[in-house]
């Protein structure tokens, strides 16, 4: 839920370029800069014997390289941070081609969306080749330095030396001088690169921004009644006021509806009691010795790319096979799964179009009386069940889960008897 606003593509593509950029760092860089720092010690003490004037103009040489470098390269940075965006909006409008090609088939969309991703690989082509070419120009500016440096210690060792211009050592240590600078300015260049690509990811990311907000949880060691005391809690999300000085009871056992309009915030409700949101203010009080004993369990949360079996006895190691059939067969799965290969071997994926939204919403809510948490948070968990199947859903909330606390939020017709209690969201605010 941390990037829940971001899309796929752009996350997949930020966290591949942060690593890229950490990988080059670590190996290229880190050699970069100790192969530096010794040609530095080397030659500057080797030019200090020939002249005190050579060795001082040797290590302003390196200043004035790392002095250009830092200044050519901070002009760049809008021009990194506008490649990094073109690239992962092409990799993000593929990702949502390819996610939508039912409604491109069906209006028969395909120029419109072919002018689309021409457009973004143009725009990705011009901010990559405006770079490079930026960086390009700022290294022939260096190397234009390199050269004006290097007269100038000729100059100063044909006018200072006692050895004579012809001694050999000198030319050869100017010679492997001159080797190593030229190939300084480039390997800085792209070292900065990378150092300000890796920020501009991060930034992209939220990765130096903390998500822990100055609220206050407290969880309760002793057996107590009330399982969950929201009090007075205030939460802003963007600059939508979610909740203004919100309060919510709940005893042990008890198994609530929560209604309210589209956008109200009972999806929201219920993140922030999982804790996945964080409050501005109040106080949220569990009678729980941690946030251990809570499960979310949205009809967004996706399955892992593991085998059926591995997914619903999900967090667990292993698990009494006769409930997992059991449970395969009251849910009618076991026309999906029809073996042991099935169960143990094949992964959500294999499956192919005979696995939809309500085999992997029915292994979601297997997945739940598995682990018979202490509260379960359902967000639209039947949402692409059908009626024999939501009918089973509520047979098993009042068996099976007895004895668990449930907050349930559905846009479909439930019967309230199903519940304990039915909860409209404006209540929240009225207690």
């Amino acid at each position: 839920m941390y990037f829940d606003d971001m899309e796929t593509g752009k996350i997949q593509d930020l966290f591949s370029e942060s690593s890229f950029c950490t990988r080059s760092l670590l190996y290229s860089c880190v050699q970069f800069i100790i192969k530096h720092s010794a040609i530095i010690i080397i030659n500057s003490t080797a030019f200090f014997n020939f002249h005190f004037l050579l060795g001082v103009t040797y290590i302003l040489s390196y200043s004035v390289y790392f002095f250009i470098s830092i200044v050519l390269l901070k002009k760049q940075n809008n021009r990194i941070h506008s490649t990094l965006l073109s690239a992962s909006d092409v990799n993000s409008y593929l990702i949502d081609y390819c996610q939508n090609l039912d409604s491109i088939y069906s209006f028969r969309s395909y120029d419109k969306e072919k002018e689309k991703y021409r457009f973004l690989l143009d725009s990705e082509q011009k901010n990559y080749y405006g770079l490079q070419l930026a960086i390009d120009n700022a290294k022939l500016i260096q190397h234009i330095v390199l050269v004006f440096i290097t007269f100038l210690q000729l100059i100063i060792f044909s006018i200072y030396s006692t050895t004579g211009i012809g001694n050999i050592s000198f030319y050869l240590g100017l010679i492997y001088s001159i080797f190593n600078l030229r190939d300084f300015g480039g390997e800085y260049l792209s070292m900065i690169e990378m150092v300000s690509r890796l920020k501009a990811a991060l930034k992209l990311l939220g990765y130096s921004e903390s998500n822990e907000k100055d609220c206050h949880r407290v969880f309760i060691s002793v057996p107590t009644n009330t399982v969950i005391a929201m009090q007075n809690v205030e939460l802003t999300l963007g600059n939508k006021k979610i909740f203004d000085n919100a309060s919510l009871y709940v005893n042990k056992g008890e198994h609530i509806i929560i209604r309210g309009e589209n956008g109200s915030g009972k999806s929201t409700l219920l993140k922030v009691i999982a804790k996945i949101l964080d409050i501005d203010s109040g106080q949220i009080t569990y009678g729980l010795p941690s946030i251990d004993g809570i499960m979310y369990v949205s009809q967004n949360t996706n399955l892992f790319n593991r085998s059926i079996y591995e997914n619903i006895i999900y967090p667990m190691d292993d698990a009494n096979l006769e409930e997992v059939y059991e449970l395969i067969n009251i849910f009618g799965l076991n026309s999906l799964i029809t073996s042991e290969n099935d169960l143990f071997q094949k992964k959500p994926g294999d499956f192919g179009n005979k696995f939809s939204g309500g085999e992997k919403q029915k292994i979601l809510i297997i997945r739940t009386l598995i682990n018979r948490p202490h509260i379960i948070l359902f967000d639209e968990i039947t949402s692409s069940l059908d009626s024999n199947s939501t009918k089973v859903f509520y047979e098993m909330l009042n068996t099976r889960l007895s004895s668990s606390t449930v907050l349930f939020v559905s846009h479909d017709d439930v019967v309230d008897s199903a519940f304990d209690r039915v909860l409209e969201i404006d209540e929240l605010h009225a207690l």
